[in-house]
C-alpha cells in the first residue's frame, strides 16, 4: 500500500502544473474606501478590475447608507474610457489627489490629501484627509467628509482618464512625477484637513 500511495502522489505532483490556476482577473479591487465621518454603516467606495495586461476595467463608485446603496455610478465598459478622471499635485499642505466624475446630473469630486509630518516633531506622523463633494443639478453642493480611509492612488492613476481640466495638463496626472503646486494654486475652498 505505501508504494501505491507514493506512486499516486508522484502522478498528482506531475499533473498539478498542468491544471489551470483559478483566475482572479475578474475580482473587483477596492481602489478607495472610507467611512462617512465615523459612521459604522455609511461608506464611500470605488472599485475596479485589473486585467492581466495592467489595464483596469469596470470602475464603479458607490455610496452606501445604513448598508443600502444610495448612489451608484456603474462601471465603465470593458473597452473604452469611463466617466472617471484623475489628477494630483504636491505642495506644502501635502500630496493631493482628486477623482472627478459626473453621473445622473450630479458632479462628484473625491478629494484625498496625505499630510506630511510636521518638520522637527518626532512624534508627529502626519495624517490623511479625504472627502467627497457632491454638486446637484441646481448648483447646490455638500460635502461628505471621510473618517477612516484606505486608498490606492497609484492604481487610481493607472485606472482612470487624465483630468485635463487640472492646471498642469498631462503632468498633473503623473503619479510618479507629480507637479509641485504653485503658490497661487490653493486647495479647493472648504477643503480643510
Amino acid at each position: 500500500m505505501p508504494g501505491r500511495t507514493i506512486w499516486i502522489s508522484a502522478i498528482a505532483a506531475m499533473l498539478l502544473p498542468l491544471l489551470s490556476a483559478p483566475s482572479f482577473a475578474d475580482e473587483p479591487f477596492r481602489l478607495f474606501g472610507c467611512s462617512v465621518r465615523d459612521s459604522e454603516s455609511d461608506f464611500i467606495s470605488l472599485y475596479g478590475v485589473e486585467q492581466d495586461d495592467g489595464t483596469w476595467t469596470r470602475l464603479q463608485f458607490l455610496i452606501a447608507k445604513n448598508g443600502i446603496i444610495a448612489a451608484l455610478v456603474p462601471g465603465q465598459p470593458l473597452a473604452g474610457s469611463g466617466p472617471f478622471y484623475f489628477s494630483n499635485s504636491d505642495g506644502p499642505e501635502g500630496y493631493y489627489a482628486q477623482v472627478r466624475f459626473n453621473w445622473d446630473g450630479r458632479g462628484y469630486l473625491l478629494h484625498m490629501l496625505d499630510i506630511p509630518p510636521a518638520p522637527g516633531q518626532d512624534d508627529d506622523m502626519g495624517g490623511r484627509w479625504a472627502g467627497l463633494q457632491i454638486t446637484e443639478p441646481t448648483g447646490a453642493s455638500y460635502d461628505l467628509p471621510c473618517g477612516e480611509t484606505d486608498e490606492y492612488i497609484g492604481y487610481m492613476a493607472r485606472a482612470m482618464n487624465c483630468d485635463m481640466t487640472n492646471r498642469y495638463g498631462a503632468a498633473g496626472c503623473d503619479f510618479d512625477a507629480r507637479p509641485e503646486r504653485a503658490a497661487d494654486d490653493k486647495l479647493p475652498e472648504g477643503f480643510a484637513p
